[in-house]
């Protein structure tokens, strides 16, 4: 399809639409400022695109600073014209893109006088309430035998994450529904008025349960790692039937819950059986099924060679991922991947969301050993206080992106890859700050 413009008359703003390269731009630099009306009209359709459109395609939001669009700060790519008169807010210095944000345009000033600045802070917590777990899957960051934070604990994080604005709350494990008082614990948050996420394998996902767990949770992701019961059997290593869980799964879609995704980590089974893991997922009625590029360090690699994922098996599954989504489906890699792995940019953007969720970018796991931590790979212990933990000397290098090479630094797709994993660098050359082994040689 070839690039139209659409100009919808209420909002003034010009979308630019690619089928090809699965992208759609809306440009707000046409938005008059002495017509103020037209803001809430264009926002209006901005958000309608990303509400409709988001799982299709990478939208991308241009001639507006990010804190126009605080929930869809990743979307927003702010490269003012030479001639552009920008000013500074009273809230400019509070916010996260202080350094590299270049100001609020003079004309969007008379529509939106006081933008709110964006709050330094993660957007989610994840608390591990245990790392107790009837399965034993080959591929678990996990571990197991550590008890959970308190209730207490728990109760103590939720406050102070509430006190900061932060919306969102993830139940991990183990399996949290192990966990005696997990319903106390998600009745807390709901009431707290988190948006409140559940990690779980569903194997637990009986009828009673799931009507116990419908109208406390808004978004459910649920572990499917094998496509048969030999598969299931061989990767979790776990005595629940698998026509079991495949029926506690649907259970789950069917109970109102809003989002219920499937996880999947890659593996060589998942490679040569494809199809048959695409016909699973889809005829449970899930419409979002998420893979991982495996996080496993040389020791559980050497036990586990099925998740010795190459490179070149990489780009395979993202071949037969976008297969999948042409059809209307919505399968993502939803940890880091280096962009420039995949030469195709309407395959990049049909099946990479980019590291933006994971490694520290955006969350903070609290472990149950009693610290925050990065992500669920990178044990850094970065102390028990969430505003400290964010603003650790670790995060703040890992997050300033300066140790990328030159070329990362210039990609224009950065915001997304953000340069590909931190815990894979580590595992390849002993640092962090390194490349991660799936970028291709300069």
């Amino acid at each position: 399809m070839p690039n139209p413009k659409i100009r919808f008359p209420a909002s003034r703003v010009p979308i630019a639409v690619s089928r090809s390269r699965r992208l759609i731009a809306c440009d707000l630099t046409a938005l008059d400022g002495s017509k103020p009306a037209q803001w809430p009209r264009a926002r209006e359709l901005v958000y309608f695109l990303l509400n409709s459109l988001e799982n299709s395609y990478r939208i991308v939001i241009h001639g507006a600073p990010g804190c126009l669009f605080p929930d869809a700060e990743d979307h927003v790519v702010f490269t003012p014209a030479p001639s552009e008169r920008l000013i500074r807010t009273a809230s400019c210095p509070d916010c996260k893109s202080r350094r590299h944000c270049p100001g609020l345009p003079s004309r969007l000033a008379g529509m939106v006088p006081h933008p709110e600045p964006i709050a330094d802070l993660p957007k989610e917590i994840v608390i591990e309430v245990g790392k107790e777990c009837n399965l034993h899957c080959r591929a678990c960051f996990a571990g197991t035998g550590r008890a959970g934070p308190s209730f207490r604990e728990i109760k103590r994080i939720a406050d102070r994450a509430k006190s900061l604005g932060i919306k969102s709350l993830r139940f991990s494990g183990g399996e949290p529904l192990l966990r005696p008082d997990i319903f106390r614990l998600l009745e807390y948050a709901k009431e707290s008025g988190f948006y409140v996420i559940l990690n779980t394998n569903a194997t637990l996902c009986d009828a009673p349960t799931t009507r116990k767990l419908a109208p406390l949770v808004d978004n459910a992701l649920i572990s499917l790692q094998g496509c048969d019961p030999g598969s299931d059997r061989s990767l979790t290593r776990g005595a629940v039937p698998f026509a079991v869980k495949l029926g506690n799964i649907a259970r789950v879609v069917d109970s109102g819950i809003a989002i219920v995704r499937i996880g999947t980590i890659m593996s060589g089974l998942l490679l040569r059986r494809f199809r048959r893991y695409a016909d699973v997922v889809v005829g449970l009625g899930v419409k979002n099924w998420e893979l991982y590029r495996p996080m496993l360090d040389r020791e559980a690699l050497a036990a586990n060679p099925a998740f010795n994922i190459r490179r070149e098996d990489a780009v395979r599954l993202c071949r037969s991922l976008d297969r999948l989504n042409r059809l209307g489906f919505n399968a993502k890699i939803a940890n880091a991947f280096p962009f420039c792995l995949l030469d195709d940019e309407g395959m990049r953007n049909s099946v990479l969301m980019g590291a933006g969720a994971d490694e520290g970018h955006s969350r903070l796991i609290f472990d149950g050993r009693g610290f925050f931590k990065p992500s669920y790979f990178i044990n850094q212990d970065l102390g028990t206080d969430i505003v400290k933990a964010w603003h650790h000397p670790f995060l703040k290098r890992l997050n300033s992106l300066r140790y990328l090479p030159a070329a990362c630094r210039r990609c224009r797709e950065l915001k997304w890859c953000l340069g590909g994993s931190r815990f894979w660098a580590f595992q390849a050359s002993g640092g962090y700050f390194r490349r991660d082994p799936w970028m291709p040689s300069p």
